[in-house]
């Protein structure tokens, strides 16, 4: 049971786990020597589960696409946020806020407006309400295919912050060890979720005392799940969610109809955590 991480942080509660998980495994007579690999990044602890070089990865919404798509990856338990029965939990929703004193803006009324967004990538913060405005042709896909260059042209100025939290575990599709896998975990969500009120002991769902926020679990989560039926990456992110990600990546069949104003911006494609545009 090898558990790829992404920080020297998540490779510190990575090694807290594996002494945890030692003690459940032991309860439930599940005998898997439990150990923490280091990646780079997503993409690279996806490949190595595809190599068989690691086994589980906590990846967030856009990642499960990618990993699923394009290494064979799927997901076996997922982040529940609410405490709810089944998998009423396993999701959150994505808000837009703007001040209350701006009650005119409407989605239709966004462009030339300014936006934060929380994260390059992000579920929330970036997939769903791009997508949405290009999937509502609100916004014009740019001829370079490239949402960022999109949102720069869309908005007058834009702040993109990147590295994203997760939201389910995968592992590689088929993997033999998935059901001793799911028993593990959810085990671990039992005996060191948010029952387990000791500080000085692990918490699952608890990333402070290693110098960060939502490693390997987002702190916000409340129980781990199994994914049950939707053990494919497209049912378990939905038919939406994956509408919104094709349209991030979806590339212009027609001619640019942008005005002179608009091409007029300064627009180019800058790494995530830099303004989009000038």
């Amino acid at each position: 049971m090898r558990w790829c991480v992404l920080s020297d942080q998540e490779y510190a509660k990575c090694m807290d786990m594996k002494n945890a998980n030692d003690k459940v495994a032991e309860k439930l007579s599940i005998y898997m020597i439990f150990s923490c690999v280091n990646g780079t990044n997503a993409e690279d602890c996806m490949m190595k589960i595809e190599a068989g070089s690691a086994d589980l990865v906590t990846l967030d919404g856009g990642h499960i696409k990618t990993a699923g798509m394009n290494h064979s990856l799927a997901p076996i338990v997922g982040e529940d946020y609410y405490n709810l029965p089944g998998l009423e939990g396993g999701s959150y929703k994505a808000v837009a806020v703007v001040k209350k004193s701006n009650s005119n803006i409407t989605f239709e009324k966004l462009k030339g407006k300014t936006s934060c967004h929380t994260g390059a990538g992000k579920t929330a913060g970036w997939n769903v309400p791009i997508g949405t405005l290009l999937r509502m042709k609100l916004m014009e896909q740019d001829k370079s295919c490239n949402a960022y260059v999109s949102a720069g042209k869309f908005f007058s100025e834009s702040c993109v912050p990147k590295t994203v939290p997760a939201h389910a575990v995968m592992t590689r599709s088929g993997h033999t060890h998935i059901v001793q896998f799911k028993s593990l975990l959810l085990g671990l969500s039992a005996y060191y979720g948010r029952s387990q009120t000791n500080s000085s002991g692990f918490q699952l769902f608890v990333s402070s005392k290693y110098g960060g926020s939502n490693l390997l679990f987002k702190d916000s989560t409340q129980k781990l799940v199994d994914v049950g039926d939707k053990n494919t990456y497209e049912l378990w992110l939905g038919n939406d969610y994956l509408q919104d990600l094709e349209e991030l990546d979806s590339c212009p069949t027609h001619s640019s109809t942008w005005s002179t104003s608009s091409t007029s911006r300064t627009s180019y494609s800058p790494p995530p955590q830099e303004r989009l545009a000038r």
